[in-house]
């Protein structure tokens, strides 16, 4: 699995720029707006897209269930 619900809090407690998680040979990886991304990263989703589609109150089961989801995006991508 390349996406993990510590992949998606690791993002969430990034703060509040617009940090984003790309999927970096093959391990996803927390980066910052001023880091360059490799044209072969893939950003699989950025920390503004994270919040939106979480509750509120977001639980573990719904960080795994989005992991899951990002997952399979990712693998569909062919990354």
């Amino acid at each position: 699995m390349a996406v993990t619900r510590d992949d998606l809090r690791r993002l969430i407690d990034a703060g509040p720029e617009n940090y984003r998680l790309v999927l970096e040979e093959g391990k996803a990886k927390v980066t910052d707006p001023t880091d360059e991304v490799d044209s072969a990263d893939v950003e699989i989703i950025n920390r503004d897209e994270l919040v939106e589609r979480l509750p509120a109150e977001y639980s573990d089961t719904d960080l795994d269930q989005l992991a899951t989801t990002l997952d399979a995006t990712v693998g569909d991508l062919g990354a």
